[in-house]
């Protein structure tokens, strides 16, 4: 996607962190390889929008009885789908009874990615049998774990780390933020003209993309009749580039996403070393900020908006000789899903290479807090490393 939008790119502002990594290559002989773990990340379904524009006369409370930023009726059906089409492709490697053996659930401390996981879980895990335990309701209660949006660097990354946001701040007047405004400039004046804001940045484009993109799945009509107007795929591709701001330099991904490496990482060790307790699946639910973090990480971000409901799965197989590799998948929509590389021979990916490739990301959360504080040494004992489902 970013290459068939070479007419608006910008001179990049990037540093390819695997453009010298690369992972050995695990080719089958025909027999089937074993699942071991899987890991899913996705972001939440559809959902009210959360902040507008001036001009925009839909975003009255009257007109979303869920609530702004709630999940829609719309979301909740998408991820109950995602659920079910988890369960079809993973029926032989979870079992239809929940337990809590296999699976393990966390979401970020928003209404819409709790209620997201339990509308997924439900599609997951429809009682049956002795589990049954209602028969007017084709549900079960499964826990799903949250930790407080600021307390969390894990998932949600809203944890304060003032290095981050002082290095964030550079970055955003940098020379190719200052290309992408002059490049833009008409663009930003027409979405100005139209919404009502004032001064326009890509920030903004960001919110006009996502809200009509929610009108689009509540209520057609709510969608601006100047809209027409806009280039579409600048206003896409501008949305995205404001995603992927926040891990635009190796400083800013490292302290993003670090703590997230470091926990997969743990999760998938344990499952090597086969830890009393490791769930042998592990779901997520979080935002397309997440996402799209997580892809540009690893240099797989197509700038374009993570649709409603898009997933990223981790699997983690062993072939017949031993060796553990791992493969990344995205499922972008209800019909397309898409097996990422991972560096430059990045299918069927070596785990110890995997740990390779993510080693310039990877941090843990004491080092974290370090890095964050900019000290050199803080006096506390540093806890026992765990992943993040412990």
């Amino acid at each position: 996607m970013f290459y068939q939008m070479a007419k608006y790119a910008v001179v990049p502002f990037v540093w390819l962190v695997f453009q010298k990594a690369s992972c050995a290559v695990i080719k089958n002989d025909g027999q089937e390889d074993q699942l071991l773990a899987v890991v899913t990340l996705f972001r939440h379904g559809d959902r009210a929008p959360t902040k507008s524009f001036p001009n925009d006369p839909y975003f009255n409370e009257s007109y979303w009885p869920m609530g702004h930023g709630q999940l829609t009726d719309a979301g909740k059906k998408r991820m109950y789908e995602l659920g079910k089409w988890l369960r079809k492709r993973y029926g032989s490697f979870l079992q239809e009874e929940y337990s809590p053996k296999d699976i393990y659930v966390r979401s970020t401390d928003r209404d819409r990615c709790l209620m997201s996981a339990y509308a997924v879980l439900a599609g997951l895990f429809p009682p049956k049998g002795s589990l049954l335990w209602n028969k007017d309701l084709q549900w079960q209660p499964i826990p799903v774990h949250t930790v407080p949006i600021d307390k969390d660097e894990v998932l949600s990354m809203r944890k304060k780390c003032q290095k981050y946001i002082n290095l964030f701040e550079k970055t955003m007047i940098s020379d190719y933020v200052k290309k992408i405004t002059s490049k833009f400039y008409d663009f930003f004046n027409c979405v100005a003209r139209y919404t009502g804001w004032g001064d326009v940045d890509i920030s903004h484009v960001a919110k006009l993309q996502t809200n009509l993109d929610v009108y689009s799945s509540y209520n057609r009509s709510f969608i601006p009749p100047w809209s027409k107007f806009l280039d579409n795929k600048v206003l896409e591709y501008l949305a995205a580039i404001n995603h992927q701001r926040s891990t635009l330099t190796p400083a800013l991904k490292r302290l993003l996403t670090g703590p997230f490496w470091s926990n997969l990482l743990a999760h998938f060790d344990n499952v090597v070393n086969n830890v009393d307790g490791t769930p042998k699946f592990l779901m997520l639910s979080a935002h397309d900020t997440t996402i799209v973090s997580i892809l540009n990480c690893v240099d797989a971000y197509d700038f374009s908006p993570p649709n409603f409901g898009a997933t990223l799965i981790w699997e983690m197989r062993k072939n017949c000789d031993g060796v553990y590799y791992i493969n990344l998948f995205y499922k972008k929509s209800e019909t397309q899903v898409e097996r990422m590389r991972l560096g430059e021979h990045g299918l069927n990916c070596e785990y110890k290479d995997f740990k390779n490739l993510l080693q310039p990301l990877v941090v843990d959360g004491y080092d974290w807090e370090e890095e964050c504080e900019d000290v050199t040494h803080i006096s506390r004992p540093r806890p026992e490393k765990k992943p993040f489902f412990v």
